[in-house]
């Protein structure tokens, strides 16, 4: 089994979920971290802000550790081409959906055709966009964390462009949720994430 390959099939066609109209500096698929592979190398890559990372999956009903967007000082423009839910969390930044405003650490639903934009963080750094189901792109590893030095994991081992399209995991919408600030820090992260390099 070649688990380098970027190009290999996946389980199966789906419809495009996500495209990407505008990817923002540097935007790239993470998810909770690749463990086990620095013998030959290999950083755990993962979230660099793991309870905003958590809280996102979370506000869209997915396991902890799916696959979501981690973006840096500026987010991503992109269309939904399908239903779907959305969450953002981490780095304070504005949202709109259709040109309104989108609220911050809320479950957002999504109708086919929706334009949503992630704007210039306010304060930090990093802002992290998860979906209904996680973002499906092929397992490297046993991961799908891009660890871009490497060319190795994430959408094609690299940041984000434009014209990128994304396909989400099955799932059914959540209920919609919304946190405060202060709930945040009851997101603890694991003791396996301490100390995670990023490379």
């Amino acid at each position: 089994q070649d688990v380098l390959a970027h190009d290999r099939p996946g389980r199966g066609a789906r419809e495009t979920v996500i495209r990407i109209l505008d990817s923002g500096p540097l935007t790239t698929v993470q998810d909770s971290g690749r463990r086990g592979q620095l013998r030959v190398g290999i950083p755990p890559s993962g979230p660099m802000d793991r309870p905003a990372f958590v809280l996102a999956n979370y506000l869209v009903g997915n396991h902890e550790g799916s696959a979501a967007l981690e973006c840096t000082l500026v987010g991503p423009r992109f269309e939904a081409t399908v239903a779907c839910a959305m969450a953002v969390t981490g780095a304070p930044s504005p949202i709109t959906i259709n040109d309104r405003d989108g609220a911050f650490r809320t479950t957002l639903m999504l109708a086919p055709g929706d334009v949503v934009r992630v704007g210039a963080v306010r304060a930090g750094v990093r802002t992290y966009v998860a979906f209904s189901g996680g973002i499906d792109v092929p397992e490297v590893l046993g991961s799908r964390a891009t660890y871009l030095r490497g060319q190795l994991g994430g959408y094609q081992g690299r940041s984000l462009r434009k014209g990128d399209d994304l396909q989400l995991g099955p799932a059914p919408l959540p209920s919609i949720r919304s946190l405060s600030p202060a709930a945040s820090a009851g997101v603890r992260p694991s003791s396996a994430s301490c100390g995670r390099t990023r490379l």
